[in-house]
């Protein structure tokens, strides 16, 4: 009898023990399914354009293939009219890339984006992106030079491992710095890409009024020139000589002859 009940308790614990742990893995976060995989995010529309495939939301665009094999590689900054925002590890693997031109609607790049292209040699980002993301760029072996604008704020200690030979070229002070001066292996050179067009801009407007000026001057130079030689000719040789020798002359003759004159009144 004793045994039976015995028996019966442990039953009983089992079942509540059961129920409990169902109780709660059902209400653990990570086996519920998020926002994103419930409808919030899904796209409306799935389409493919030129060397690209893609999703379409409602404000946005996120690419999902890569269709070309090309060794330089713009990433579009729109599709559709809408701005493409990231395009997860469609490069990752990559074995021809060589060169990638990300825009600046770019809002981040994913982990492992470009995970182990080790024939990528050359990173262009413009202003726009925010961060840049674990083991973005790592196994890139032969990746040198990576152009990181002052815009990223963030950038994983893992970003660009095993990338022995990399310089980042960004602004003075920026995040990019910041990040090369905590590894010895990473060189790191200030460029002003903003202050640098600028000057390019204002260089440009500047060549052609300088030139019309110079021509102006040039012109009237010539003119001066032409006109002066005649002008100079006329007055210098032939007026200065006549009045000297003329005056000079006849005075001394007047006086030798009045001189006689006077001593022979006398």
């Amino acid at each position: 009898m004793k045994r039976r009940s015995f028996l019966i308790f442990i039953l009983i614990l089992t079942l509540c023990f059961s129920c409990l742990h169902g109780c709660s893995f059902g209400n653990d976060p990570e086996n519920n399914p998020t926002d994103t995989t419930t409808g919030a995010e899904t796209p409306i529309n799935h389409g493919t354009d030129n060397n690209y495939e893609y999703d379409e939301y409602e404000d946005h665009i996120i690419l999902t293939a890569c269709l070309t094999d090309s060794r330089v590689i713009w990433v579009p900054d729109k599709i559709n009219r809408k701005p493409v925002v990231g395009f997860g590890t469609i490069f990752a693997k990559n074995f021809k890339l060589t060169t990638i031109n990300i825009p600046g609607s770019v809002q981040s790049i994913d982990e492992r984006a470009f995970y182990m292209c080790d024939h990528l040699s050359t990173v262009n980002i413009s202003n726009g992106l925010k961060t840049i993301g674990k083991e973005a760029f790592s196994g890139c072996s032969s990746l040198s030079v990576a152009k990181i604008p002052a815009s990223v704020t963030s950038i994983a200690d893992d970003a660009f491992l095993y990338c022995m030979n990399l310089v980042i070229f960004g602004e003075e002070g920026s995040t990019a710095q910041k990040f090369a001066d905590r590894f010895q292996r990473i060189n790191f050179r200030i460029v002003e890409p903003e202050t640098t067009e600028a000057a390019e801009e204002d260089s440009s407007a500047a060549e052609p009024e300088e030139t019309s000026e110079t021509t102006t001057v040039k012109e009237t130079t010539t003119k001066m020139e032409t006109t002066a030689p005649p002008a100079t000719e006329a007055p210098t040789e032939p007026p200065t000589e006549p009045p000297t020798q003329a005056p000079t002359e006849p005075p001394t003759t007047e006086e030798q002859t009045t001189i006689p004159d006077d001593s022979l009144d006398v």
